[in-house]
């Protein structure tokens, strides 16, 4: 997609196609356990895409996308509870217990050094 956005900025005529029964790839999402709970097929990490110079550099011709953002937006499950990852470091090393100021550590300076107005 990115290619194909690119070379079309460039002027060049492109056309995309999808080579699956259902358009989206990794991007798309389903109902797979219990309906009404809809998951992503393949795209884990999506979020990041909002920091990727490939998308800000489309941003006018994305103007249509709309960027859908969960409460927790990610979890890992353990054998008797989850692990959540939150947007705030504080509140995601709150949640690990002894291990909470090992995370802060490590991801405090990462955030502060990646935020918009740092």
């Amino acid at each position: 997609m990115m290619a194909a956005l690119t070379l079309a900025k460039a002027g060049r005529r492109v056309l995309l196609l999808e080579a699956e029964e259902r358009i989206g790839g990794a991007l798309r999402s389903a109902e797979l356990t219990l309906p009404g709970f809809v998951h992503d097929v393949g795209a884990a990490v999506m979020p990041l895409a909002l920091a990727s110079q490939g998308f800000r550099s489309v941003a006018d011709e994305l103007s249509d996308l709309h960027w859908a953002h969960p409460e927790v937006p990610v979890a890992h499950p353990l054998d008797d509870h989850a692990v959540l990852l939150h947007r705030d470091v504080a509140e995601t090393a709150a949640g690990l217990g002894r291990d909470g100021q090992a995370w802060h550590r490590l991801m405090a300076p990462v955030v502060s050094s990646k935020s918009p107005s740092g």
